[in-house]
């Protein structure tokens, strides 16, 4: 849950995990505004003393500490829930955080929700529980060009145009650098639970405009 300003405008960023939430603050930043409320950076073990980073704050954790109409904008980036759990996967595999089986884990995965809601960081708790109830929220999909929505979204308030050429460059080396570490085996697994991980985010499917099946 970043804030960034900009002179007297304000934007509360509510960064929903493994939704290209990072890829926007670092353009935000680099477009000159100033990011708030935020512990990026540091290790797991040094932030151990936190159920959640505050970057990761969902919504009812949010309301005790802003009040949402006074900012400019609330900005949202939402993912298909199947993308963002395998992206999950993918992230903990390569940062050495599990060595489970692809079918393993999404199975740990469940129960450890089930166990606590905050998991990982909060990577796991559906994005529609990190959507505040007011303010001037706006949701972008990932999926719909989103980053660059909710960037010109947010540099309208700075007077400043987004530098596309530049951003949708470094957007396309991110990818295909992620797409080189893809597996078959993963991805095709992914593809057979998505019925199960659509149903355990049926809520997001529903309420987000993503398919249910």
């Amino acid at each position: 849950m970043p804030v960034f300003t900009f002179q007297n405008k304000t934007c509360l960023f509510v960064h929903i995990p493994k939704a290209a939430g990072t890829a926007f603050e670092n353009a935000v930043v680099e477009n000159g505004w100033t990011k708030h409320f935020s512990v990026n950076g540091l290790s797991p073990e040094r932030v151990s003393f936190m159920k959640v980073t505050p970057q990761h704050f969902h919504a009812s954790l949010l309301e005790t500490v802003f009040r949402f109409e006074a900012f400019d904008e609330i900005i949202i980036i939402v993912r298909d829930p199947v993308a963002r759990m395998k992206s999950e996967f993918y992230w903990q595999e390569t940062s050495g955080q599990t060595d489970l089986p692809a079918e393993t884990w999404i199975e740990h995965a469940f129960d450890s929700y089930a166990a606590d809601p905050g998991c990982f960081d909060n990577h796991l708790r559906p994005q529609t529980e990190f959507i505040p109830s007011s303010g001037p929220v706006r949701v972008f999909k990932l999926e719909d060009n989103g980053v660059s929505g909710a960037l010109d979204a947010v540099l309208s308030h700075s007077s400043q145009s987004l530098p596309k050429r530049m951003f949708r460059k470094g957007l396309r080396s991110r990818k295909r650098s992620k797409a080189s570490s893809y597996r078959p085996d993963v991805e095709a697994l992914f593809a057979r639970r998505a019925p199960d991980i659509r149903s355990f985010y049926s809520r997001d499917c529903e309420e987000l405009g993503y398919p249910a099946r």
